[in-house]
């Protein structure tokens, strides 16, 4: 058994060998004449060598060791790489941020790798909520957030339902913006949006 109760030191491994216990124990320099006192002794003075006697001298060690070796008092604290999900408040621009996934209205995690897939996502669930506030950006067309949203297909939009396609090649501060902005319309709390975020 490989554990530290059946490992000792000794300058005489290769006599020891595979003998059995009573020999290592009662030859020249065996365990009864061993130099090693704290750490032979249990194996010096045993009738026997078994899974018992293991543990107990398992037992030992670490207590001995704990009493030599006492765990300092610090206050050091580890920094922790775990960082909580952050709640959107409209003024955060996430830059030098990656996401690494969301959660958007209920508690329902959606992991996800890029803010371009982001701001698709939620747009998809505005989507379902209510498509007629997007089509009417669609149809304006004018500036800002409706210059993001078309009924026509085009290599830079992507689809978010059948008629309506999203143009998403834009900054994380201009996503930001037009969350907040679709969330306004949507008459939703910014805080309804967390995301889990790793700095770059």
């Amino acid at each position: 058994m490989n554990t530290i109760g059946n490992l000792t030191l000794t300058g005489y491994n290769s006599k020891y060998s595979n003998r059995p216990f009573r020999e290592k124990q009662n030859i020249e320099k065996g365990f009864k004449d061993s130099h090693f006192a704290f750490l032979n002794r249990l194996p010096a003075v045993s009738d026997s060598w078994g899974e018992a006697e293991i543990i107990n001298r398992r037992n030992d060690i670490i207590k001995r060791s704990l009493d030599i070796w006492k765990y300092p008092d610090t206050t050091y604290e580890p920094i922790s790489t775990k960082q909580e999900m952050v709640i959107f408040d409209g003024t955060q621009t996430f830059k030098n941020y990656y996401i690494k996934g969301y959660t958007f209205l209920d508690d329902n995690y959606v992991p996800i790798d890029t803010w371009k897939a982001l701001m698709i996502e939620i747009v998809k669930v505005l989507a379902e909520k209510n498509v007629n506030p997007l089509l009417e950006l669609a149809k304006l067309n004018q500036s800002g957030l409706d210059l993001i949203f078309n009924t026509e297909p085009h290599e830079e939009r992507v689809e978010i339902m059948p008629g309506l396609f999203m143009f998403v090649s834009y900054s994380n501060s201009a996503k930001m913006k037009y969350l907040m902005e679709l969330f306004d319309i949507y008459e939703i709390d910014y805080e309804e949006l967390t995301v889990d975020i790793i700095r770059d």
